[in-house]
Order: C-alpha cells, then sequence, then structure tokens
C-alpha cells in the first residue's frame, strides 16, 4: 500500500520463493540458480533466513566465505549449510533481516548479484527477479492456510516475474500433467512464463567421507529412508527412482533437529533391518561425522522452461 518502503541492495537480487507452506523446490533452485550464473560468470552471493537454528545470534551470519563452510546447522540452520557446502565458490549468508544481510554480504563480496532464498514474502529487500515455485498442492486446496497450505492468495502471483512447477513423480514428455493445469487455470489469466522440472537422483554421499555412488548406488538393495522435509513424498519418490528398495520410511517435521537418541534409534534400526540409512542433503548436515548415513543427493529434471528462466534471470542482473 505503500506505507513501507523495501530497501534497494545496491545490488540486483533474484527472489526465489513459494506461495505455499515449505516444500515447492526453493532450495534446489537456489543451487540450480546460482551454479548457472557461476558458469556464466556472474558472481553472486546466497541469502537465506536460516530457519530452524537452535543457537541464535544478532544481526548476519556468514555460513560460508565461498571457500569455507564456517557454521554448522545448529548456529545458521539446515538449509543454509547444506547450500554453503554444496556451492563451492559462492558465499552464503544467514539472517533473518534480509535486507541487513544483503548489505553485509555486498560490502564483503562485492557481488554481481544476490539471491535470496524463501523471499516472496518478505517484502522488505528490493527484488529485480521474482521467481515462485509452485507445486499441486496450491492446485487441490487453493485456500489460504490453515483450511489449504497457501501463504497468501493465489493472486498474489500477479507480482511474480516467472514460475517454476515441480511436478509431482514422472514428468511427460509434454511437460507434465500439473503444469498443464496450473497453465490452464491460472499462468493464462496471468500471462506468466513458467517452467516445470521433476527430481531425479544423482547420486549418493556417504556421511564423514569422500565415499560416493552413482545414482544407481543402492539398486535393488533394501533403504531405511529418513527426512525431516516438508515434503518426505518426492525425496522417497527420487530414491524408489534411483532403484533402491524402500522398506521403512522415517518422516519427521520439517527443520527437526535430531536429538542423540533419535540418531541411535534410526542406526539402530537400520542395523536390525539389515538396510541402508539414507537421509536427505539437508539433513545429513544435522548429524555429526561418524553417524552411519548417506545422503541422496538430487537435481532438477527440466521438461520445458529453463532457458527461459536463465535468460529472464541473466536480464535483471545485466539490466
Amino acid at each position: 500500500a505503500g506505507f513501507l518502503s523495501a530497501r534497494p541492495a545496491g545490488v540486483p537480487v533474484i527472489s526465489i520463493g513459494n506461495l505455499t507452506v515449505g516444500g515447492t523446490g526453493k532450495t534446489s533452485l537456489v543451487l540450480w540458480c546460482a551454479r548457472n550464473l557461476l558458469e556464466k560468470g556472474v558472481r553472486s552471493a546466497v541469502l537465506s533466513r536460516g530457519y530452524g537454528r537452535t543457537k541464535r545470534t544478532s544481526g548476519p551470519m556468514l555460513v560460508s566465505d565461498g571457500l569455507n563452510v564456517l557454521a554448522d546447522a545448529a548456529a545458521a540452520g539446515d538449509e543454509p549449510v547444506m547450500l554453503a557446502a554444496a556451492l563451492p565458490g559462492v558465499p552464503v549468508v544467514a539472517g533473518a533481516d534480509r535486507a541487513g544481510a544483503a548489505v553485509f554480504a555486498r560490502e564483503m563480496f562485492r557481488p554481481d548479484c544476490l539471491i535470496l532464498d524463501d523471499g516472496f514474502q518478505h517484502r522488505g529487500l528490493r527484488r529485480d527477479f521474482d521467481v515462485v515455485c509452485v507445486d499441486e498442492r496450491m492446485m487441490d486446496a487453493p485456500f489460504l492456510f490453515p483450511r489449504g497450505t497457501l501463504r497468501e492468495p493465489v493472486a498474489s502471483l500477479g507480482r511474480a516475474h516467472f514460475a517454476v512447477i515441480k511436478e509431482p513423480g514422472a514428468a511427460g514428455p509434454a511437460g507434465g500433467r500439473f503444469h498443464s493445469r496450473f497453465r490452464s487455470v491460472f499462468g493464462r489469466d496471468l500471462d506468466l512464463p513458467s517452467a516445470s522440472f521433476r527430481y531425479r537422483a544423482s547420486g549418493f554421499r556417504e556421511n564423514g567421507t569422500k565415499r560416493a555412488l552413482p545414482a544407481g548406488g543402492f539398486s535393488g538393495r533394501p533403504v531405511l529412508a529418513a527426512s525431516a522435509i516438508a515434503d518426505p513424498k518426492s525425496f522417497e519418490a527420487a530414491l524408489r527412482d534411483s532403484g533402491a528398495r524402500i522398506i521403512r520410511s522415517a518422516r519427521f517435521p520439517d527443520h527437526h533437529g535430531f536429538s542423540s537418541g533419535e540418531l541411535d534409534g534410526l542406526a539402530g534400526e537400520a542395523r536390525r533391518l539389515d538396510a541402508a540409512l539414507v537421509m536427505t542433503e539437508k539433513d545429513l548436515v544435522k548429524c555429526p561425522p561418524g553417524f552411519p548415513a548417506w545422503a541422496l543427493a538430487v537435481e532438477l529434471e527440466w521438461t520445458r522452461g529453463s532457458d527461459e528462466l536463465l535468460q529472464g534471470i541473466l536480464r535483471a542482473v545485466r539490466h
């Protein structure tokens, strides 16, 4: 309404956000965006809220300087630490005050742009390109929380520049059934460009070591799948697609901090089942180095629109 102003960051800001409560692929899209910008010679820094951290600090926290991971999940939150570990060459800053974190990152690293993780509802920082991630829940229950899963009305898509759609399950050659539903109901009226993807397993990483396995490394083997994310079904679907045989699923609330007793229980159950314990990358960063578990690495398998999305981001950065 104009009563509060959005603070400029001094450099272009790319926001990756959503309308629904969790689980739409924001963090994976942040990774994709940062990596593609780096390949194009664009230096970015990632700003994350740091949700779920248990050690509170005042002001922005430097999670990574682009060379080293400088904080753990308790201090910075699981997503910033996972991003920091997965993005060599890209600084990561955590803080609830995104405008303050933006100034901190700009002055310390002089990036060409900033990538704002989960920023669509954060109106205090001016953005140059708003990407909104959506999934089938918005179609199935297009109501505000708690009646549905929406953080704000669907009409808010009108202030976005681009929509990225997470397809449920296998995506068809035409871009997937949910992309078609979204375009017919929302995208046509808004004239909002869109892309779609699904998750695909890209490999496995053993906790505390440099040992890695390819995407089919657990094919046919029994697995205990443990996760503390908003959409565990996507993680488990990617695990099954890799060929792993899930014989038990342990689901915890999003951003859950595992106690030592819970970790001991998971490890013990995996031993009793003679199964490998596999977690998400976001959850494995909350485990101690000696904990016997693997992380499933996933990547975005684009079904349409990725080139258009990247070009829109580059235009915003270079305007």
